[in-house]
């Protein structure tokens, strides 16, 4: 009992210190999984992570769209937190949403626009490259501690093809 109350009250000594509004998510590492060549060429497509410091990367992209996307993109998200080295503890952040519609868009917005996508969404077909695009995630409408660890599992379908899946390791700073 003595240590559940010993703990709570690190917890809210923690949030005490802690401005909220101002955390910011950096992505620390990203897989890609599956793309769906289809609508992106093999060849040309490349997406990776340069560290230029230890709390400092960036993304370079380059994403050649060859068909048209479709209008009806859904993404599903899963969120895991790390414990003891492991990213196994279920955080309940589960999502499913058109990709295009709702606050979702305002956070992958900044994202777009730094590629060269225009704010049509989903993205013509073209050509869309970026060097040293940040990490930092700006703007997400959820609080949580600095200092923890998070892995998303993502994936962008339509109603005929699975687009996409993504993991995404995640370091709130």
């Amino acid at each position: 009992m003595f240590f559940k109350i010993q703990s709570f009250i690190v917890i809210l000594s923690l949030l005490k210190s802690c401005e909220c509004n101002e955390l910011k998510l950096k992505i620390e590492d990203l897989f890609v999984d599956f793309i769906n060549y289809t609508y992106v060429d093999e060849e040309t497509f490349s997406i990776d992570i340069d560290y230029e410091t230890e709390t400092k990367s960036v993304m370079n992209l380059r994403l050649d769209i060859i068909e048209d996307l479709p209008k009806d993109i859904g993404f599903k998200m899963k969120v895991w937190g790390r414990a003891f080295g492991q990213y196994t503890v279920p955080t309940g952040i589960n999502l499913d949403v058109k990709l295009c519609q709702g606050k979702l868009q305002a956070v992958i917005k900044p994202f777009m626009v730094e590629a060269g996508m225009s704010d049509t969404c989903p993205p013509n077909k073209g050509t869309y490259e970026s060097h040293a695009m940040s990490t930092e995630i700006v703007g997400l409408p959820l609080s949580v501690l600095p200092g923890l660890h998070f892995l998303v599992e993502s994936e962008a379908y339509s109603a005929d093809a699975v687009l996409a899946k993504v993991r995404c390791y995640i370091f709130v700073t």
